[in-house]
Order: C-alpha cells, then structure tokens, then sequence
C-alpha cells in the first residue's frame, strides 16, 4: 500500500498553525534549509487539517515517538518529531523539515511511505507504533 499522497496526511488545526508560524521564521533565520520549508509547506498544503481533538489515535502529530521499519530489510528505528530548534539526531529528534520526519507527519500506523533521501536513494519505511504527546506552546517558537 503506498501512502505517498499528500491526500492521505492528517494534520490537527494546532499542528498547522504552529507548523506555519514556524515556517515563517525559520526559513529566514536559517539560511539553507529554504528548501525543505518549501517541502514541508507543500505538505501541509496538500494535507487534510482536523480539530485537534478529532486526530484518531495512531496518527503521526508534532512531538509523536514514531517506530517504523525499513521496507524490505526490517531494520526498526524509532525518532520523536521534533520542531527544528529542539532537533537533536544523537537523541533520536528528528526535524519536522528533515525528509523522513516530514514524510511521517500526519500518517497513520501501517502506513507504507517511499521517499527519496537527501542522498537520492529511494527509501521505504513501515510505520509500526505511534506515541503521542502534546506540545507546549513555547517549544514551537524557541529559535536559536
């Protein structure tokens, strides 16, 4: 089942509003990731925005611990979704403008999802696990 369409990606309204103040300050803060602004703006474009308290239970939202598997080799990882200020790789925070997180946002478990990687390899994920958590307000803006 291929879940690339930004059609099938679930945003709470809270995590489109503070995805876009975001968008507006950062990409201007932070020369060189333009790019993926862009990508993750297109995203949100294309996505179906709910009342937060109406995102089902197993959908991916700002702040999720994620586990999923590579498709085919099985290889498990497991990131939390992170705003870019609070995105540190070494403890498994991934930026919501990095490809992978950006791909997992708004998904739901068992989702099968192709990306390309900044490299230009192809990558398949499964989503096996979705744990949420609620975001404060002040962990949106906190731009270094």
């Amino acid at each position: 089942m291929d879940m690339s369409s930004t059609s099938d990606i679930l945003i709470s309204a809270q995590d489109a509003e503070r995805l876009a103040l975001m968008l507006g300050e950062w990409p201007r803060r932070h020369r060189g990731e333009e790019e993926a602004a862009q990508a993750l703006a297109d995203t949100l474009e294309g996505a179906r925005v709910v009342a937060s308290d109406q995102v089902p239970e197993g959908i991916v939202t700002m702040d999720s611990t994620v586990t999923y598997v590579a498709v085919p080799d099985n290889r498990r990882s497991t990131v939390q979704i992170v705003y870019p200020a609070q995105a540190n790789a070494g403890a498994g925070r991934v930026s919501v403008l990095s490809p992978i997180a950006r791909a997992l946002l708004g998904r739901q478990v068992q989702s099968v999802i192709d990306i390309v990687l900044p490299t230009g390899r192809p990558f398949a994920l499964r989503i096996v696990d979705v744990l949420r958590r609620s975001v404060k307000d002040e962990e949106v803006l906190a731009l270094p």
